[in-house]
């Protein structure tokens, strides 16, 4: 399950302060006379916990309703707790707890079909991808990132990184170079510049492109900026790269009405499914599987034509599928 946000309304401050953790979830004036805190949750259960405890605080003091709005995505889930219950809220708890055990993450209504979108696993590792412009060249004593190789020995010998990118540039006749840096805040992330807005980061690596690569894509694209066109492309496979050391990869079916499976396919980084290709391939599998099921279906009526099938068997046929 993805995180989900919850802003949870009262009329007592008081209240509301019992349950808010930490100084990011302190309770805040909502209008006149009503307050509210805000909460990320990990789980359904950790929503429960904070009705668990708006329940024994519960006195003829505190208000017998309270509104809850829960944010997930793009949508948005409102309901009234009487005396702590409602059965609309435990049956969307519910759901939520079945998504995470069946690791789903989104389920799209279209055509008739649903595309079920959940958490990939066992992803392919965007490194592997032959046709990457980059190759990534790094050190870590805990981690092994990026793409194999035999540079260097040594990571703490002096000058070891500025060794290691002369010995790079000079294997491969390439100027076109640049330091990788490592953070590791929310999970793993490669980095091309040293400083961000908080802190130093430690070199990790190299990116670099081969000469012959250079001179290949030059020779294919015919560019009038070569160096510009392969930097891009370096930002846009560590984007890549960065999903998958985070875990944030992707994978779906697409299931008719009756729970058949029509198709499925894994290896999708990050969420926005628009453009990481997940849905357009997914509306294509649709659209085929659409255009087989009806040529199938006037192959079998020409059948039950040529054999002389009577009338009613064919139009059951026909209501059936």
């Amino acid at each position: 399950m993805r995180n989900v946000t919850a802003q949870i309304i009262s009329t007592s401050n008081k209240f509301l302060n019992r349950f808010a953790t930490d100084q990011a979830d302190f309770a805040r004036q909502y209008s006149a006379d009503v307050y509210y805190v805000e909460k990320h949750f990990n789980c359904p259960n950790e929503i429960r916990d904070v009705l668990a405890i708006a329940c024994k605080t519960k006195n003829p003091n505190y208000p017998e309703t309270t509104d809850i709005e829960i944010t997930d995505g793009d949508e948005s889930h409102f309901f009234t707790l009487r005396d702590w219950q409602c059965p609309e809220f435990e049956k969307f708890l519910t759901t939520l707890d079945t998504e995470k055990q069946n690791g789903l993450y989104k389920s799209i209504s279209l055509f008739g079909y649903t595309i079920e979108i959940s958490i990939d696993h066992n992803p392919p590792n965007p490194i592997n991808k032959i046709d990457n412009i980059g190759k990534m060249v790094c050190y870590h004593p805990t981690y092994f990132l990026g793409d194999r190789h035999d540079f260097g020995t040594d990571p703490d010998a002096y000058h070891f990184w500025e060794d290691l990118k002369a010995e790079i540039s000079n294997t491969h006749d390439t100027d076109l170079i640049i330091p990788l840096y490592l953070s590791n805040d929310d999970g793993l992330k490669i980095h091309t510049t040293k400083i961000t807005k908080e802190q130093y980061l430690p070199i990790v690596g190299f990116v670099y492109t081969p000469q012959s690569k250079i001179i290949e894509i030059q020779n294919d694209k015919r560019l009038k900026d070569v160096d510009n066109f392969i930097k891009k492309s370096w930002a846009d496979e560590i984007k890549q790269y960065n999903h998958y050391l985070k875990g944030e990869c992707y994978q779906y079916q697409v299931y008719e009405k009756s729970r058949k499976v029509v198709n499925s396919c894994n290896g999708f980084y990050g969420d926005d499914f628009e453009k990481n290709g997940l849905m357009e391939s997914a509306i294509l599998s649709i659209g085929k599987y659409r255009n087989q099921s009806r040529k199938n279906r006037l192959e079998k009526i020409k059948t039950f034509i040529k054999h002389g099938v009577p009338l009613e068997i064919r139009n059951q046929y026909c209501l059936a599928h």
